[in-house]
């Protein structure tokens, strides 16, 4: 098989815990700009103690990496060099149903689903992956690489005479992409991997933790703090303001940030409109797709 074309970088967040809504994120691009991102975003991590990880992202330090890092993945994102695709689920939804029988399974699925979608629809024909996930074992590596093989197969053209299935096809209609290796290793030996855990996290807690992080977009929005107080807005003013701690403000701020930068270069994700992040166009290079139910 050919060398890999392309990177692909997946963790997933809030899979094995209570909360509502979980999320895997994949960061994807192609060879020749790994080296260029790593010079730029290894020197930022260096500057974190430990690994780079959103069960962390609760100071400063981390909103202020977080940010430099995302403006670096930003810029390659905007010439068509990078995506961030991101699924969030409901685990209350009929369609992943949430017992701890079939959860190895389910999470074999999600994976699939994100994996194909953005391997066959976004970076054209022709592609040969390198793939490496955070060591998750509930998950049978080999059957995901063995469902995406048969999903890179490009359907069977039709004629006056049927579907061509022979072996004359195969020289005219080549898969749409190929799996060179998909290597389970832990996040901490690998930065990128760092970095989708940090997205697949910032894109489920906006979702679990959507009624606080509206409000504070609402109402307590950076804007709203003047020499370090807190100034309420006039229709605000009569009622009793909402507690945050300092790990909800971080967190609030970099999602906010995150919507910002992608509203400001067109790509359509808005909080309001899903209560969480929530991408419009799945073509745009930093997608956070939302496959769950309506939310009262």
């Amino acid at each position: 098989m050919a060398e890999p074309t392309h990177f692909a970088y997946l963790d997933e967040s809030y899979y094995t815990t209570e909360h509502e809504f979980g999320a895997i994120s994949m960061l994807s691009f192609p060879v020749h700009i790994k080296l260029d991102l790593e010079n730029k975003i290894l020197p930022i991590l260096t500057q974190i103690t430990g690994e780079y990880k959103w069960a962390n992202f609760k100071s400063n330090q981390y909103i202020e990496c977080s940010k430099n890092i995302f403006d670096i993945l930003f810029d390659f994102a905007t010439r068509n060099l990078l995506r961030i695709d991101t699924i969030i689920w409901q685990t209350a939804d009929p369609n992943y149903p949430r017992n701890q029988t079939n959860s190895g399974e389910k999470l074999s699925v999600l994976f699939y689903i994100r994996l194909r979608n953005t391997l066959s629809d976004m970076w054209g024909a022709n592609t040969v992956w390198s793939i490496m996930v955070d060591e998750q074992r509930e998950v049978n590596w080999d059957d995901v690489k063995d469902y995406l093989a048969y999903a890179s197969a490009k359907a069977p053209a039709a004629s006056l005479f049927g579907y061509k299935y022979g072996i004359d096809r195969l020289g005219i209609d080549p898969c749409k992409f190929s799996i060179k290796e998909l290597t389970s290793i832990e996040s901490h030996t690998e930065p990128f991997i760092q970095i989708a855990d940090i997205f697949a996290g910032a894109a489920a807690y906006s979702h679990n933790e959507s009624k606080k992080l509206i409000h504070w977009l609402d109402y307590y929005d950076p804007q709203h703090f003047k020499g370090g107080t807190w100034q309420p807005p006039l229709d605000f003013m009569g009622e009793d303001p909402v507690q945050f701690s300092r790990r909800e403000r971080v967190r609030f701020n970099f999602i906010k940030y995150i919507q910002d930068c992608c509203k400001a270069n067109k790509y359509q994700v808005s909080i309001h409109s899903k209560k969480g992040l929530h991408t419009f166009s799945r073509s745009s290079n930093i997608n956070f797709f939302y496959s769950g139910c309506d939310k009262n």
